[in-house]
């Protein structure tokens, strides 16, 4: 008797098994496939990131040296596009001096060009207004 109670205990087993496995493996797949994380100090994308690679159009943008952008904090060149300030990369080919606009706050030019992983590419600056 004990005998027949065992082998239904066993089958009972076996037939939840047989349920609550495939349900347990499917939950752990699906919790693998979307991992989730949290940050406890997220931070924002700078602003450079947010500016795609594009041509710029001529246009007036605002000049500073970066020594007065927060987010640079060192002397050079820098051009605003869509809001972000981006290193002017070929301002020497351009005639600008290291640090063109150090001490005047911010300038209005006439500039065209294009945007190539984060720096700005001068096609044509009018530095008189």
């Amino acid at each position: 008797m004990t005998d027949i109670v065992h082998r239904q205990q066993v089958s009972a087993i076996l037939l939840a098994m047989k349920f609550i496995l495939p349900l347990a493996l499917s939950f752990t797949l699906v919790a693998c496939s979307s991992e989730v994380y949290f940050d406890e100090h997220p931070t924002q994308p700078s602003e450079d990131a947010l500016v795609s690679d594009r041509t710029v159009l001529v246009a007036e943008h605002t000049v500073k040296c970066g020594c007065v952008i927060d987010e640079v904090g060192h002397c050079g060149n820098y051009i605003s596009i869509d809001g972000a300030f981006l290193p002017i990369a070929n301002g020497k080919d351009m005639g600008l001096g290291n640090m063109e606009w150090c001490g005047q706050g911010a300038v209005s030019i006439q500039a065209a060009g294009s945007v190539q992983d984060g720096a700005f590419i001068a096609t044509a600056l009018d530095t008189d207004g």
